[in-house]
């Protein structure tokens, strides 16, 4: 038998795979040098996909419109919410990781790329699509940790074009 829950205590997704846990879900923004502007303790089963619309309006409401880049996990933005983030009047940018069904139909535009070296441990290739720049990163590991070379991670990052 399950525990009563308490407060914003709730059974929810779990990125643990532990479903028999409660949990609460804590929201975070935070700046350039990491330091925190605003944070949000919700419901345990609050879906990540429904806290995006509040934040924006929170930040700009506490700290007025501002160029700012929000990096966002792939599961917090729908695609509803990047088409207003894209077509508000204040430009908002963000860089979120692509959808693993939507990067196989760049797949092959981004294999014939060529590689942009960004700093000694990092490489890109970078391809515009409509409104869109897909990023696909490499990180290359120190020359004090082997020559092993990191393969290319396995989604893109989807960030609007300025």
């Amino acid at each position: 038998m399950r525990p009563a829950r308490v407060g914003k205590r709730k059974y929810g997704y779990s990125r643990d795979k532990r479903f028999d846990c409660v949990q609460v879900v804590i929201a975070l923004v935070v700046d350039s040098g990491r330091f925190p502007l605003a944070y949000e303790v919700m419901d345990g089963n609050t879906s990540d996909r429904t806290t995006l619309r509040q934040f924006l309006r929170k930040i700009e409401s506490q700290y007025g419109r501002a160029r700012r880049v929000w990096i966002m996990d792939r599961g917090i933005p729908t695609e509803e919410v990047l088409a207003e983030m894209r077509a508000s009047e204040t430009p908002i940018h963000y860089l979120v990781g692509t959808p693993k069904g939507s990067l196989s139909k760049h797949e092959k535009m981004l294999s014939s790329l060529p590689w942009e070296q960004v700093r000694d441990s990092l490489k890109v290739k970078l391809l515009k699509q409509e409104e869109e720049l897909y990023v696909l990163a490499s990180k290359q590991r120190p020359a004090g940790q082997g020559a092993r070379h990191t393969p290319p991670q396995a989604e893109a990052l989807l960030a609007p074009l300025a």
